[in-house]
């Protein structure tokens, strides 16, 4: 049998399964985060590897949004194609992954993922805690008329043709001199008219 990736069984980062835990991010399939966190758990359940896996996240926030003109919440995930997984990495536990339908690769090298950093993770689980909600006056729909107040185009007024409340993000079509212009703002630079 080969060893994919060449993982030792053997770690010497602690004396216990949970000292030996790192988080690593795994990149799947965007639509079916989810589907793969859930696939992933029976499996580990199914073949008694509990103890080399801790949380599998598929991190989300709240976020307010206009629909058919009224105000629907909904969960956006914080990174669209991305689970991220805390476990021991062997030869076991990376195939289990890597084989899983849906997932595409963990980051890092090809044969090698790069664990997350403590502080990287912390700060990832922090954010989950508390939900990032985005405020209602801060999500924009397509077709709403806006204006810029900062930037090369501060003082006009211009239509919303995109936008993307997650980030942030929006494209305004702006008449400048009698022509159509698309701007790229961020919501910080406008406000509702």
């Amino acid at each position: 049998m080969r060893l994919l990736g060449g993982f030792s069984n053997t770690f010497v980062k602690g004396n216990t399964m949970e000292d030996k835990l790192q988080w690593f991010v795994v990149n799947g399939h965007t639509g079916c985060e989810d589907k793969v966190a859930r696939n992933l758990r029976e499996q580990i359940d199914k073949r008694r590897l509990n103890a080399y896996f801790g949380e599998i996240l598929v991190p989300t926030r709240e976020v307010t949004e206009i629909k058919a003109g009224k105000r629907v919440k909904t969960e956006k995930k914080f990174f669209p194609g991305y689970i991220v997984v805390q476990m021991v990495m062997n030869n076991e536990t990376f195939s289990l992954v890597k084989l899983m339908p849906q997932v595409v690769m963990f980051l890092g090298a090809r044969q090698k993922p790069v664990a997350v950093s403590e502080e990287e993770a912390r700060r990832l689980l922090k954010q989950v805690e508390e939900g990032s909600t985005v405020p209602d006056d801060m999500v924009y729909e397509v077709g709403q008329e806006v204006h810029v107040i900062d930037g090369p185009f501060a003082n006009f007024n211009g239509v919303v043709s995109e936008v993307d409340n997650v980030k942030q993000k929006m494209t305004v079509t702006i008449s400048v001199f009698g022509r159509a212009t698309n701007v790229d703002l961020e919501f910080d630079k406008v406000e509702r008219v």
